[in-house]
């Protein structure tokens, strides 16, 4: 599904990345050049940044062209379309605002670039001639005849670029890559909105000699960024911390879904007499529930584009039974009533997919909005029972606050029950981050003990193994690791896994010392995630 590029109100500039951007363009203006990777999941606002940044281009006496490579897309269509930003590019950098017609266009320009438009017309007859493979790297050569004739630098922008390999060619990276090598006037900013998959393009196929990618990552909104996007949309109205936390919970920080959240909450706040758990659970109503919410229709896009050929139905309904908590295969084979091998090939397809995501033996969708529509309307309309929309529309409404009762009840516990409370999820899991595995075994007890009056530790017992965690609110320091330390000693059963997790970080000496001690040290990144794997809210500070 195409969602154009946010401007205005509604997009939070990235202020470091646009940074990065103008500092690499301005060297790039003066002989230095480094092509940029942009990555990131969906709708966080990469298109937004280069199209920002055409005009800054421009400014600099430079050629910028702005290409969008688009889903399940023929070479024909894709080349047409690649050879029009070209030109349209053209008249704009000479005359400005382009004409309506494109005759218009190609007459203003024949006497600019003649060598251009006729290496056009060569590779509409390679394409005519069904040559793509010829036809695709003379259409990647047309930015080095444009940079002669204009004797200007020229910045190639491609939006999801990753898509280059759905067209039917036999290696489109390695002719991309041959080209970025000898084209040295042009500059090369690409996208992704499948970062393992672009990150793995960008590190496998495009490590070049000369015009490697620098890997720039675009990130959803951090807490205190998404706090601010939220105070600053629902001015008038300050809405209570409590709610704060459960739309940055429930959005993951996405600046797309906070939008449209937000935009819809302040249209609720004219009527009278509404607290804020009902602006929330009205709000999640009319954008989730209702088949005309712009959410509901989003997501419905995202099961449609799961297609491709085949019926998306199966691969929609694995994304429900994952929803739903059933998160390893053979639960997973089993709810759906699928052959194993079937399975298989559609758990391959999503991951592959970047839609889910496999962690040791566990499959999780990382997006928790989407993870709670499949949950609480798809799951519902495909495998149970309502008698009527209005009866449909009533369990919504306590699925919505459930999870906000479930939101609040986090941020009033301590630290240490969190722990409790995750430990306890654990059922002999194998689970991997950052290419590490955990394993997490089925404890029979899981204990808080005090500790010099700090913040109790926790102790988790199995037949075979011994955990002890500590949580610290504040930065991780040397005198920290030396307490926990002395905390260990003073147990009399050897402790199999030391564990701490540091919500604001850790010094590096700390960091040392922790190693040295066989201490396993997460942050709150980390420690959310896990959180997020065995469905526990995660810690919002």
């Amino acid at each position: 599904m195409d969602i154009y590029p946010a401007l205005g109100d509604s997009f939070l500039k990235r202020e470091s990345i646009l940074g990065v951007f103008k500092k690499r363009l301005q060297a790039f203006a003066q002989g230095y050049r480094q092509n940029i990777g942009l990555i990131g999941i969906p709708l966080t606002g990469k298109s937004s940044l280069m199209y920002l940044m055409c005009d800054a281009i421009r400014e600099m006496e430079m050629i910028p062209v702005l290409f969008r490579c688009r889903e399940s897309e023929s070479f024909e269509r894709f080349s047409d379309r690649w050879m029009a930003e070209i030109l349209l590019s053209c008249y704009r950098i000479s005359f400005g605002n382009a004409p309506s017609q494109f005759h218009d266009i190609l007459r203003s320009l024949r006497s600019l670039i003649p060598r251009t438009l006729k290496q056009m017309k060569k590779v509409k007859k390679s394409v005519f001639a069904y040559r793509f493979d010829q036809a695709y790297r003379e259409l990647l050569s047309l930015n080095g005849i444009l940079s002669e004739e204009y004797k200007k630098k020229v910045v190639l922008m491609i939006d999801d670029f990753d898509r280059l390999a759905e067209l039917k060619l036999t290696d489109p990276f390695s002719a991309f890559g041959e080209e970025i090598m000898i084209q040295k006037e042009t500059m090369y900013i690409v996208s992704s909105s499948k970062p393992k998959q672009g990150r793995a393009i960008l590190q496998e196929k495009l490590s070049l000699l000369f015009g490697n990618f620098e890997v720039v990552e675009n990130h959803p909104f951090d807490f205190e960024e998404a706090k601010e996007f939220i105070k600053t949309r629902l001015a008038g109205r300050e809405l209570d911390e409590r709610y704060v936390c459960f739309l940055i919970r429930m959005t993951d920080g996405h600046p797309y879904y906070l939008d449209i959240l937000t935009s819809r909450l302040k249209s609720y706040l004219s009527v009278p007499d509404l607290s804020d758990e009902q602006l929330i659970v009205r709000t999640f109503a009319r954008e989730l529930d209702d088949k005309s919410g712009m959410l509901h229709h989003y997501f419905q896009m995202q099961l449609h584009s799961l297609q491709a050929g085949r019926s998306w139905l199966l691969a929609a309904d694995t994304l429900a039974a994952i929803s739903a908590g059933h998160k390893k295969f053979i639960p997973i084979t089993r709810f759906l009533h699928q052959a194993k091998n079937d399975m298989k090939k559609v758990l391959q397809r999503l991951v592959n997919g970047e839609m889910i995501q496999k962690h040791g033996s566990i499959f999780i969708i990382p997006d928790p909005l989407f993870r709670f529509w499949l949950a609480s309307v798809y799951h519902r309309d495909r495998f149970l029972f309502h008698s009527d929309r209005i009866q449909a529309r009533q369990a919504f409404v306590r699925e919505v606050e459930q999870a906000i009762q479930k939101s609040i009840h986090a941020d009033a516990s301590e630290l240490p029950k969190r722990i409790e409370e995750l430990f306890r999820q654990f059922k002999n899991d194998v689970v991997e981050m950052q290419e590490r595995k955990l394993m997490c075994p089925q404890f029979s007890e899981v204990i808080s003990k005090p500790n010099n009056g700090r913040v109790f530790p926790v102790v988790a017992k199995s037949a075979k193994t011994r955990w002890m965690c500590q949580v610290l609110s504040q930065r991780v320091t040397e005198e920290d690791i030396h307490v926990f330390v002395q905390d260990l000693e003073r147990l009399r059963s050897p402790v199999q896994k030391r564990m701490i997790v540091g919500l604001r970080g850790i010094d590096l000496n700390a960091k040392l010392l922790a190693q040295e001690a066989k201490i396993h040290y997460l942050d709150l990144r980390k420690f959310n995630f896990l959180l997020d794997l065995y469905d526990r809210p995660k810690l919002v500070i």
